[in-house]
């Protein structure tokens, strides 16, 4: 505030008004120096002790003698007394002045002879603050102090020692401690937080000049802005009312009962499974069994410790077995004592997309199978990133194309999408904006709302929602979340809302008990539902208080379910308001079957179906490796694996192959570990006795009834206008008769059978031995014709030996790191998920530019040289508005850095007034079949214009693809990963020209790189695996003892001549040489120069004076990563000749743009937003758009208002000239005179000469009397008008009088 005070005075800023934070609100210093600045500031501050008794007497006795206790009291004195003392540990000085130039204390120095803020007791706020924390510590071990054996707070009733406790025990006591000081009463809620008092501050001038801080007013916030009242809640649970306070900042959990009954679902199952003799007869199953919390920090620890055979003791953890054993152990037993520490080969959860995907991403290296049995996201089906991973709940993929078809058949083209902010969301969301196309349905808006759903942002979703036209919302959320909606939707009285439900809430009673008025008429997709799974029902409801202690889940379940209190138990929390320790002891008597609670509620085995069929194909998948024949096996050689000590890639190879019936149900998997999708459609209705009903309109939809559709597309036609003929007054029957139904169901039926005959005599499936998923193991599989690529990347062997020369310069240069050396190890990532996931850790990326990577919580510790695409889309979509481009294609590969780069520049677009004719995702594997669905669909598009989000390689199969159909006049727009890709422009130039795109900086010339490249030669690429492939791809020769030991080619590698050894770079062509387009090699270059700096900066550390712990430095020759990429962050180098810095968050916003703040974000984080048309912005960083006066509009830049085009009518024009000449010319007299001198007329008999002047004159009378009543009264006069366009001023005549005119 002083260095903002300080500008302010400069540009001599006045008549502001500030508001202070707490932060500032009491800083005198700030007064001292700015008070005629300051004068009327507002601003809250924390409460303040009038007095805390022997404080101020405490601080003022320190005396020259005993300064030298402590270092802070010795830089303390020297600091305000301005001198030296003599063998002071304090080095440094806080002024401009030399230390070493002061003079020594004299040791006279008194404190109660200088002003300084350290005495200063009068505004004891953060003091208090202090003071009150240590009273907290101890007032809590009082606490510890009085506990009764036998009646404490833990385990079976025992209490904590206070000479030896755990932290964990304090923390219990702290949360719970309720004490006094100084008067006020000191207590915390369940967040920890204190009780929130504030003082109203204004800061005024005394007469004498003096600052003085007027108390307005004391007050209690909370009592203010959002007073506690009395609320009966029963949404937590169906059967009990909770007379809750509702302190009007909504912060709550509840025990999730459902979640509950999965778990015990699969305890369920792997029981029966035990006693089955038909299904693993020589062996049991056992598990372990962990609370993730719904949290990826606690899912990525508890997993990683199953997958070590480490499970915690003492934690929320149940196990029995904890691994599959031929013991005879059931699971009876579900103590933390029962745990068996051995490694989990299968995971079953999570039952979250957002859990389950950084869990797969830590745990690809370990390839141990992940099964999940809720998790939906549509993303997870790619297998090659998400190779372990299956579930038995559909992907949103099906649910999507359902929900478009849905709305569609009801003439629904106008909708509105919201979501939690999360990739199940958006992913949903995103294939829906894409399959809804096809439909004609419109998105009028989308929404993203947080996990933590605040007011502010109900408040941005409804005001939303209440603006838009249209009254039906699709909505991709959970229950929990749609609770909070229809809470305030029934706050703000919004009604006729038509609500269409994602499957992950489209079943939840308790929201219809809570808001069945808003919901009637809901519609939704549900996943398929068991009617009963056998025994199931009793299992649950056989919990009884015996034997609830055996489980912390069961005994908090309890606890809550029945809000008492188990003798002993481990539960130490309350997720309502009560305190725990208030609740009466439970009785003993409780019966879960007196009660409702959806744990027991199996009326909707959903999610728990799915938990049993999970459990189910790990049973049967270890079934099929049991009954696996030596020699015969799938394995190397043919060998089997053994069932009780498998490897988990031996398991996931079973499960994936895995099929077999349950609960009568056929159960089988794609290739991409995704069932076959079966969904119920739901409508939410009222019943005439008020209770809830939901309609089950089709009992299956799934791929099996959408084939049986495509094939029966002519029958159905016939069957449809039968149905049609039988309306009264119909006349179909007369066009569609008997003999018109034949004929065309016998042509529907004939299209089908040309187009199989084209398929098997242009490109019929054929038998390949594929042995690319698993190395031991021949996959034979159908090829259905289609075309896969590869090549050997020079470009990438580029890039690798650009690393090396950045590290071999850095080692010679004697001003950067003289004291170290770097080192390196380069690993082959293959392109590959799994294969990177054993090699390295990312951790400074050179070509990875999806905006997914910028999310700072999920990637804490990624860094890179190489622009997001969220820069490069906003200018794509500037780009194809600057053309009139208003109507493009938008295609990309199946990857997050398609997907993310396409979804932002569908949001984009819109202010440019650019839409998407159509957005398609194509597989990484470009087959046949996938290459035709993208052609069809380019063919069929109006638009010529394509955005390609891809790579070269992509680029290439897609062109040769084009260039087989002859399609021509596309004008391509070029993501930066193919737009410098000369190849492509060599083999397809006649296809690409014209062709637009952004590329990243390239640099010039890196001195000496391309010298170290070329001088590669025989004799030297033996060194390494990479050379030695290099070499014999691009001479096609083969190396003698090469550890090359495929072909990227046709050829035969085996069949190739030995290479010569007289081979020289400089006589052919490579990208590996070509230095012309350094783009991707400057950016590897600049990631080793910046841990190089890093390093650099790390060594200057002074010792004292560092940025760790104590002033403490990091060993350069001995670091952690963690110091390491401190350092990276405040890089701030040049690199030939640019400045690289990681200062800034977001780059300056040009003329004609605005600073777009980002919520939740630092206030240097923001986006450019495009002024306005009619509005304009002159200087970099405008905080907002000024709008043009109203003869001016904006210019295409938005920097310029320019004069607005004016149009008239003009006599000069034929439409002038004609009114003109008709306005003058007589009417009646002329015509009438003409037609009296015909042979035989007898009009001027009538119509004389005296007759004509008379009407005449009185025609002209009666005009004239006309107009000046009219000019009189209401004349007409000019006006400008822009209605019409808004750039364009149109100068109109207005009437005055519609009658006179």
């Amino acid at each position: 505030m002083k260095g903002i005070l300080k500008e302010v005075r400069r540009r001599n800023i006045t008549g502001l008004q500030w508001i202070a934070s707490e932060a500032w609100a009491t800083d005198r210093s700030l007064w001292e120096k700015f008070g005629d600045l300051l004068t009327g500031t507002l601003g809250f501050a924390i409460r303040r002790a009038d007095v805390i008794p022997g404080l101020e007497q405490h601080l003022t006795r320190l005396r020259p003698s005993n300064i030298y206790d402590s270092a802070f009291f010795a830089e303390f004195w020297e600091e305000l007394f301005n001198c030296r003392l003599n063998g002071s540990v304090n080095s440094h000085s806080h002024g401009d002045d030399n230390y070493m130039d002061r003079l020594p204390c004299k040791g006279t120095e008194d404190l109660n002879n200088v002003y300084s803020s350290y005495f200063d007791v009068t505004q004891l706020r953060v003091s208090y603050n202090v003071y009150k924390a240590v009273y907290l510590v101890a007032h809590a071990l009082q606490d510890m102090s009085n506990c009764l054996v036998g009646q404490g707070p833990f385990l079976n009733g025992t209490c904590a020692d206070p000479k030896n406790f755990k932290p964990w025990q304090l923390i219990h006591y702290m949360k719970r401690a309720n004490f006094s000081i100084l008067g006020e009463k000191v207590s915390f809620d369940k967040n920890g937080d204190p009780i929130a008092y504030y003082d109203l501050l204004n800061w005024q001038r005394r007469p004498d000049g003096s600052l003085h801080l007027e108390k307005v007013i004391i007050c209690l916030i909370w009592l203010l802005t959002s007073p506690p009242h009395a609320n009966n809640n029963s949404d937590y649970y169906s059967a009990t009312i909770i007379i809750e306070c509702v302190t009007g900042s909504e912060v709550g959990f509840c025990f999730h009962s459902r979640s509950l009954r999965w778990m015990q679902t699969m305890i369920f199952a792997i029981k029966e499974i035990n006693q089955r003799s038909d299904l693993l007869p020589q062996l049991k199953l056992g598990f372990h069994i962990r609370d993730d919390c719904y949290d990826i920090p606690v899912s990525l620890r508890t997993s990683l410790l199953l997958v070590n055979g480490q499970p915690e003791r003492g934690s929320r953890a149940e196990s029995v077995n904890g691994s599959i054993d031929t013991e005879s152990n059931t699971g009876s037993n579900l103590g933390c004592a029962a745990v068996n520490r051995t490694v989990s080969p299968v995971i079953i959860g999570g039952a979250a997309s957002e859990v389950s995907m950084p869990l797969l991403r830590s745990l690809g290296s370990f390839q141990i199978p992940l099964v999940s049995y809720f998790a939906s996201c549509s993303c997870l089906s790619n297998q090659r990133e998400f190779p372990t991973f299956m579930r038995t709940m559909p992907s949103d993929a099906f649910q999507v194309k359902a929900l478009a078809r849905l709305v569609s058949s009801f003439g629904w083209t106008w909708v509105g999408l919201i979501g939690l902010e999360s990739d199940y969301a958006r992913s949903a969301i995103q294939l829906f904006l894409q399959e809804s196309v096809q439909y004609g349905v419109c998105a009028a808006y989308t929404h993203f709302y947080p996990v933590t759903l605040s007011q502010q942002a109900l408040d941005e979703l409804l005001d939303v929602i209440q603006i838009a036209t249209s009254k039906v919302i699709i909505n991709f959320s959970e229950e929990s979340d749609m609770r909070r909606i229809l809470r305030e939707v029934r706050r703000r009285n919004i009604t006729g809302l038509q609500w269409i439900a994602s499957e992950a809430w489209a079943t939840a009673s308790s929201l219809w008990e809570t808001f069945g008025d808003l919901l009637t008429g809901t519609l939704g997709f549900a996943i398929r539902r068991a009617d009963v799974i056998p025994g199931l029902e009793q299992h649950l409801t056989s919990l009884r208080p015996s034997n609830i202690y055996d489980s912390a889940f069961f005994a908090e379940f309890w606890e809550e379910l029945f809000n008492c209190r188990l003798n002993g138990s481990v539960n130490s929390h309350s997720h309502g308001d009560d305190n725990y320790m208030d609740r009466l002891p439970c009785k003993g008597t409780e019966d879960l079957n007196n009660v409702y609670s959806p744990y027991s509620d199996v009326t909707q085995l959903r999610v728990s179906y799915n938990v049993y069929k999970a459990v189910y194909l790990v049973a049967h998948a270890l079934q099929d490796m049991s009954n696996c024949i030596v020699g015969q096996g799938p394995f190397l050689n043919g060998t089997c694996a053994d069932p009780k000590n498998f490897k988990p890639w031996q398991l996931i190879h079973y499960m994936k192959h895995a099929h077999f019936s349950v609960l009568g149900e056929k159960v089988s998997f794609d290739k991409n570990g995704d069932p076959i999708a079966y969904y119920d459609l739901l409508n939410w209705q009222r019943r005439p006795n008020g209770s809830h009903c939901i309609w089950k309109k089709y009992p299956a939809f799934g791929i099996s009834f959408a084939l049986c559709i495509s094939c029966l597309l002519a029958k159905t036609v016939v069957v449809l206008m039968a149905f049609r003929s039988t309306l009264p007054g119909s006349n179909v029957m007369k066009w569609f008769g008997p003999s018109q139904q034949r004929i065309s169901a016998l042509l529907g039926t004939a299209v089908q059978v040309i187009i199989c005959l084209i398929w098997l005599l242009t490109s019929p499936p054929y038998v390949n031995n594929n042995s690319d998923y698993f190395s031991a193991t021949i996959i034979i599989e159908c090829v259905t014709g289609s075309e896969v690529a590869f090549c050997f990347n020079s470009r990438a062997l580029r890039w690798m030996q650009t690393m090396i020369f950045a590290i071999k310069e850095i080692n010679q240069r004697s001003d950067l790191l003289p004291q170290l050396k770097l080192g390196f190890h380069i690993c082959d990532s293959c392109d590959d998920i799994p294969v990177s996931l054993r090699t390295s850790l990312l951790l400074v990326s050179y070509f990875a530019s999806c905006s997914c990577l910028s999310n700072q919580r999920e990637f804490p510790t990624f860094m890179r040289t190489m622009p997001s695409d969220a820069f490069q889309v906003r200018a794509l979509a500037q780009l194809v508005g600057y053309f009139g481009w208003t109507w493009v294609g938008v295609i990309g590969l199946e990857s997050d850095y398609a997907r993310f780069a396409i979804q932002l520049f569908l949001q984009e677009s819109v202010q440019y007034g650019v839409c998407a004719a159509y957005t398609h995702f194509y597989p990484v594997t470009l087959s046949q079949q996938a290459l035709d669905e993208l052609l069809d669909i380019i063919q069929m598009a109006s638009t010529k214009v394509i955005i390609n989000f891809c790579s070269e390689s992509e680029m290439k199969g897609i062109l040769r693809e084009i260039r087989r159909r002859n399609i021509t006049g596309l004008q391509w727009i070029a993501s930066e990963a193919w737009a410098t890709a000369s190849s492509l422009w060599e083999k397809f130039g006649d296809l690409l020209t014209g062709t637009l795109g952004f590329a990243i900086r390239r640099a010039d010339v890196i001195p000496g790189l391309e010298q170290h490249l070329t001088r590669l030669r025989p004799s030297n690429i033996y060194d390494s695996a990479f050379f030695a492939e290099f070499w014999e791809e691009l001479f096609n020769c083969r190396l003698n003892g090469s550890v090359n030991s495929h072909s990227h080619g046709d050829d035969n590698y085996m069949d190739r001549l030995p290479c010569k050894g007289m081979e020289d770079l400089n006589n052919v062509y490579s990208p590996y040489s070509d230095v012309t387009q350094l783009r991707v090699s400057y950016n590897v270059y600049k990631a080793v120069y910046l841990v190089a700096h890093a390093l650099q900066d790390m060594s200057n550390c002074i010792v004292g004076q560092g940025p760790f712990l104590n002033g403490t430095c990091a060993d350069p020759k001995n670091v952690k990563p963690w110091q390491l990429i401190h350092y990276m962050r405040d890089a701030n180098f040049s690199a030939l000749g640019e400045k690289a810095s990681r200062s800034i968050c977001s780059d300056s916003c040009p003329p004609g743009s605005r600073i777009a703040r980002r919520k939740g974000k630092p206030i240097c984080c923001y986006d450019c937003v495009p002024c306005a048309e009619g509005e304009v912005s002159n200087k970099t960083d405008s905080l907002e758009c000024s709008r043009c006066s109203e003869d001016t509009w904006s210019n295409k830049a938005r920097d310029l208002c320019i004069p607005k085009t004016i149009e008239y009518l003009s006599y000069h024009e034929l439409m002038g000239i004609i009114l003109c000449v008709v306005s003058v010319l007589g009417a009646l007299v002329v015509l009438m005179a003409f037609r009296s001198t015909l042979p035989g007329s007898n009009v001027m008999k009538w119509f004389g000469p005296n007759q004509q002047r008379i009407s005449a004159l009185l025609g002209t009378a009666v005009q004239v009397i006309i107009c000046l009543i009219w000019l009189l009264t209401s004349p007409p006069h000019a006006n400008n008008n822009s209605d019409y366009y808004s750039a364009t001023i149109i100068i109109e005549c207005v009437t005055g009088s519609e009658v006179g005119f």
